[in-house]
């Protein structure tokens, strides 16, 4: 299969996601970030046809994700030494290319065999975190990610981009799981790694304040519900009386 073929596509994007996509890999090119041209190309075409609960193409997810990395200050600094110009690079590379990739082994059929034939150890490592196994508890999964300091990045701005959409067209129920996991796991997960690791706390901490305007937002947005839904035996009671009448 010719995964990095532009005509490969069998379905065509939206015109926001393909400008989005282009811009992206056109990006990358320039830049001479490799892993995440590729990882750009190889997530459109695994998930090409998909669409999120918005009716958005759900490349449109790893995108977003992609594009806040980018645009947020990473520190150089790495255990203590500066990074050089080229190895810096590298890193934001690898993680761009593993928040591209982040949701082709849950959701799509991409394997790890086929990621290992086109992209270096550590991004593959990187996806492999992300991902949740069958059978993990949410504890598991994020203890694994709290032990690699890259992952905790990307999980945390895919997070923050989640957050940003989920009141658009979660429901109820699901907006509050997402808040209870976002303060139990990611909160705390972001606490952990704002000292232990210097060069990403501006990233952190501007993510952070994100996130927890979203979720005042989600949680107002629940609280509104809830009154509706009180009124709502009244409200049908007075449509009935008013046929009635009728």
């Amino acid at each position: 299969m010719r995964f990095f073929d532009k005509e490969y596509l069998e379905q065509p994007l939206k015109p926001t996601t393909k400008a989005a996509l282009a811009y992206l890999q056109g990006f990358a090119k320039a830049a001479g970030f490799h892993q995440m041209q590729r990882a750009a190309a190889m997530a459109a075409r695994f998930h090409n046809g998909q669409q999120r609960d918005d009716g958005s193409d759900a490349l449109s997810h790893p995108i977003s994700c992609c594009q806040v990395l980018l645009c947020m200050k990473i520190g150089r600094f790495r255990n203590g030494k500066k990074l050089s110009k080229k190895k810096y690079r590298k890193v934001i590379d690898q993680i761009a290319a593993a928040l591209l990739l982040h949701d082709v082994l849950e959701d799509t059929k991409a394997t790890k065999k086929l990621l290992k034939k086109y992209f270096s150890r550590r991004v593959v490592g990187l996806v492999c975190i992300l991902s949740r196994r069958p059978g993990e508890s949410d504890e598991q999964y994020f203890a694994r990610i709290r032990k690699d300091q890259d992952a905790i990045v990307a999980k945390v701005v895919d997070r923050a981009c989640v957050v940003s959409d989920m009141c658009l067209c979660f429901t109820t129920e699901r907006l509050q799981r997402q808040i209870d996991e976002t303060n139990k796991h990611i909160l705390s997960m972001i606490k952990h790694a704002k000292d232990l690791y210097q060069q990403y706390s501006d990233l952190l901490v501007t993510l952070e304040f994100r996130i927890r305007e979203n979720l005042r937002s989600a949680e107002a947005l629940i609280a509104e519900k809830k009154k509706v839904a009180e009124f709502e035996p009244q409200l049908k009671a007075g449509r009935r009386a008013s046929r009635r009448k009728q």
